[in-house]
């Protein structure tokens, strides 16, 4: 009786570690191939990444190329620009710093 109370402690307290080992490896395992993809993903945007900035300027919002300085377009409103950029560079993703993004809030 004593010795079948202890086995099942046993094999509860093993079966318990074993279970919280292979969770935590296929946890690290689920993690190091989201990060993997990520790169790939990230890797295949820079291709088409542009990194942009932002002026206001009597009350448009001009937006020129960041490394360049090349101008990209402008309009009176930021959904207009976008538009405007999707229409005139439709494979492009644009990428602005959070100052800019502040000008655009105020």
């Amino acid at each position: 009786m004593m010795e079948d109370f202890i086995f099942y402690t046993l094999l509860i307290g093993v079966s318990f570690c074993a279970g919280w080992y292979v969770r935590e490896w296929s946890a690290t395992l689920r993690v190091k191939s989201m990060l993997a993809e990520m790169r790939q993903n990230e890797e295949a945007l820079d291709g088409s990444r542009v990194y942009a900035t932002i002026e206001l300027k009597d009350g448009d919002i001009f937006m020129y190329d960041k490394d360049t300085n090349a101008y990209l377009g402008h309009s009176k409103s930021f959904e207009d620009l976008e538009i405007m950029l999707k229409t005139k560079f439709p494979d492009t993703t644009f990428a602005i710093s959070r100052d800019d993004m502040m000008k655009l809030m105020k």
